[in-house]
């Protein structure tokens, strides 16, 4: 059956509109009810998302800050120092990786970073910058960047004796050891 104009004409001239009436207000209530409830639903969900990104978001804070402070702690170690004069790199790397199991790489570069900056591209440009920032802040830096193959978690610092840097050290840690509470989110 077509409806149109003369359609409906004749069917509020029969008296059967008032049972169109009762058959379509409740299907609108339905549809603005169900209209409601999805919105609810959207809202409360979207809540949630930004509850649990600001958890998450804490959570990789407290890890990448952990590691720094770590490596803060342990660049003015005297072990360290000692073991960089004497030139055992080798027990200057073992100060450095003393209970971090994470550690994928340790690195030791001069503070001119003359061999990196002979071939940046090749070297990576994300390590130069985190050893330029660890440099001039006199500080650990930390930063996500390309090394290794693919994604990782960088730290550099300054080794100094006497209020001279020694020596620059690079620690590269897999991503994970900061984005584990992203994966873990639900």
């Amino acid at each position: 059956m077509k409806l149109s104009a003369i359609n409906v004409r004749d069917l509020l001239k029969s008296g059967k509109a008032p049972q169109l009436g009762a058959v379509l207000a409740p299907a609108a209530a339905g549809w603005f009810g169900w209209q409601a409830w999805q919105a609810n639903q959207a809202e409360a969900l979207a809540s949630n998302i930004g509850q649990v990104r600001s958890e998450v978001a804490g959570q990789v804070e407290e890890l990448a800050q952990a590691a720094i402070e770590r490596l803060e702690a342990t660049r003015t170690r005297i072990a360290l120092t000692t073991a960089l004069k004497r030139n055992e790199m080798k027990t200057a790397e073992a100060v450095v990786t003393e209970g971090w199991d994470a550690i994928e790489a340790v690195e030791w570069h001069q503070p001119g970073l003359n061999d990196a900056y002979a071939d940046a591209d090749k070297f990576g440009y994300g390590k130069l910058g985190i050893l330029e920032a660890a440099l001039r802040e006199n500080s650990t830096q930390a930063a996500v960047i390309r090394d290794g193959g693919g994604a990782r978690f960088g730290l550099a610092a300054p080794v100094l004796e006497e209020g001279r840097v020694v020596t620059l050290v690079y620690v590269r840690l897999p991503l994970e050891t900061v984005t584990a509470p992203v994966a873990a989110a639900s």
